[in-house]
């Protein structure tokens, strides 16, 4: 459960006597708030008092004395007009909020830079909720999901600098909660009209699997940004059949984790200081053929030339995914892959692909 020692002491009306709005009530009389609480349906606050939560008609309190308004999610805020307790409240200048509310003031007070993951929209709220906990769970955090999914915001164990809360919101709760400031922020207000239009064009950013484009079946992939084994392995996942320019300052472990993808390897192409320690690794597997061209106009010339040869019907990549540092022979990776888009650009017979890559803005 987590204390709301925020409002120890101040006087709160409640609207709203469903779980989260009970809930509330009893961490703020924990808290020794004075709560008066009330719901349109009797049998609500019955049930409420009966938990031991004090009621009262807010219909004739008098809501100068009042430090807030705690209002249940889904009660109406503005539309099609205010709720009658939201129009007591302002007219006597008393903050309308709700349990997220709570919550976030309570963060602020007892650890403001605790992780904080909120996720909100229209569809996949619930799944990419339960997604990140899992997630985060199986990598051994302290994870403390709920919300508008499972368990109330306000039964979670409070917030810690090493506790991660991973809480789905609803509108309703956003616009209850003004201070609301999450680490990270999710909207999946994803729709088929709306977003996945924006997806689709996206060309995403230079020398990121950037495609320069193609002469017949041969694809041509600039992804000069992979300057490790990790970021190849996603390169050499996409294709089947791969013409593979490497090389450069070699990091620590090379490409021996890389073996498992040699046989969508066609014939490798060796540029720079990595060129004998890749080659001992080609020979020891004994599956990839290779060449060592050790500059990159070399590699690119022979893996077209190749390509094109090649008697495969299906697509054909000259993928430059180095899997190390540029420095050998470039200032950095943007260098690299820029001369690797000129060599390709000024191929004979190349279409250039339609989408326009977003360059990302340049280093200082």
């Amino acid at each position: 459960m987590t204390p709301l020692n925020s409002f120890k002491r101040k006087r709160v009306a409640i609207f709203g006597l469903g779980l989260s709005g009970k809930v509330a009530a009893h961490m703020l009389l924990e808290a020794a708030a004075d709560v008066v609480a009330y719901d349109d349906n009797e049998r609500s606050v019955a049930l409420a008092s009966g938990e031991g939560i004090p009621t009262g008609h807010l219909k004739i309190m008098d809501w100068s004395k009042f430090d807030a308004l705690v209002l249940a999610p889904g009660v109406p805020l503005t539309h099609p007009m205010p709720h009658w307790t939201v129009v007591k409240a302002r007219n006597a200048g008393v903050p309308v909020i709700g349990d997220v509310e709570l919550f976030a003031r309570e963060r602020a007070l007892r650890a403001p830079k605790s992780p904080l993951v909120c996720i909100t929209g229209t569809n996949g709220k619930s799944t990419t909720t339960a997604l990140i906990a899992h997630v985060l769970t199986s990598a051994g955090r302290d994870v403390q999901m709920g919300g508008n999914i499972g368990v109330p915001l306000l039964m979670l164990e409070p917030p810690a600098e090493n506790r991660i809360h991973v809480i789905e919101c609803s509108s309703f709760q956003i616009d209850l909660a003004p201070s609301l400031n999450p680490t990270i922020g999710i909207h999946m207000n994803l729709t088929p009209e709306e977003i996945q239009a924006g997806f689709a064009s996206y060309p995403g950013l230079a020398h990121r699997m950037e495609e320069i484009g193609r002469i017949g079946r041969v694809v041509f992939i600039n992804d000069s940004k992979a300057t490790n084994a990790d970021s190849t392995e996603k390169a050499l996942t996409s294709f089947s059949e791969i013409f593979w320019i490497l090389g450069g300052k070699a990091k620590a472990g090379g490409i021996e984790s890389l073996t498992r993808y040699f046989p969508n390897i066609a014939k490798a192409y060796l540029i720079g200081d990595a060129s004998n320690a890749f080659a001992a690794t080609f020979d020891a597997d004994g599956r990839v053929a290779y060449a060592r061209c050790e500059t990159l106009e070399c590699a690119v010339a022979m893996a077209t030339q190749d390509a094109a040869a090649s008697p495969g019907a299906r697509e054909a990549a000259v993928l430059l995914s180095p899997a190390c540092a540029s420095y050998d022979q470039f200032p950095n990776f943007e260098v690299r892959g820029n001369l690797f888009r000129e060599l390709v650009e000024a191929l004979p017979g190349l279409a250039r692909s339609q989408a326009h890559t977003q360059k990302p803005e340049a280093r200082s």
